[in-house]
């Protein structure tokens, strides 16, 4: 697999542009379904091409993307860097640093009595479980334990423990795709800090599959250094 960066190119002709392919501005705050349109263009090589990656914005307009296959800028969009293997050669105990957006949910049962499951954002449904008064108060404390409860089960899957002192949940938002259908509402947490590393094969086939929900939406792909 491929470990690639990409810059927009900062362009009035490019600015002009990309607020045709979702309605938004380049400029905003919530760009999930702008990165969708744009880092799939470096991916589209055909109407039924399946999504092969993952990929994460880091700030407006600068992405991170790990693919099966080489991106492609066929319309010249994109400071492209020199994509890289990505083969980190990692050993059982090791420590490295880690960011992470996740859309981590829970599965429920649906209403219909049908054996299906329904996906359910892990903190809204805890929430539904206060009182509307108790929530004000208890939404960081319940952000940061659910995302750490969340993530130490990614972990047992996964062949990684957390430095739970060393753990930052970040920023929680919730987002709204508008579509032809329905809309599709989604959630994220960032997540960054410091794991170790048990099982390296493990760990890196999580890594090459994603954590969580929301991938076409720049969601699951863990971003790892050395400390």
């Amino acid at each position: 697999m491929y470990l690639s960066r990409f810059k927009l190119r900062n362009s009035a002709s490019i600015n002009a542009l990309v607020p045709l392919l979702s309605g938004r501005g380049v400029h905003e705050s919530s760009n999930h379904q702008n990165g969708h349109h744009l880092v799939w263009s470096l991916f589209a090589d055909s109407q039924d091409r399946k999504r092969d990656f993952l990929w994460h914005e880091i700030k407006t307009g600068d992405f991170y993307a790990l693919s099966e296959r080489l991106p492609i800028d066929n319309h010249d969009l994109f400071e492209l860097s020199p994509p890289k293997r990505f083969s980190p050669s990692l050993r059982p105990q090791q420590k490295v640093g880690f960011l992470l957006r996740a859309n981590p949910v829970v599965r429920k049962p649906t209403s219909n009595g049908s054996s299906k499951s329904k996906k359910h954002d892990i903190v809204m449904n805890a929430m539904h479980a206060m009182s509307s008064e108790e929530r004000p108060a208890n939404r960081q404390k319940l952000i940061r334990e659910l995302g750490i409860n969340w993530m130490e089960k990614q972990g047992a899957r996964n062949g990684f423990e957390l430095e739970p002192t060393e753990l930052k949940v970040g920023r929680y938002e919730q987002h709204r795709i508008r579509r032809t259908q329905a809309p599709l509402t989604f959630s994220t947490l960032d997540i960054s800090g410091y794991l170790t590393v048990n099982d390296p094969e493990l760990f890196l086939t999580g890594i090459r599959r994603g954590f969580g929900a929301s991938k076409a939406f720049g969601c699951g792909l863990m971003l790892i250094r050395r400390p």
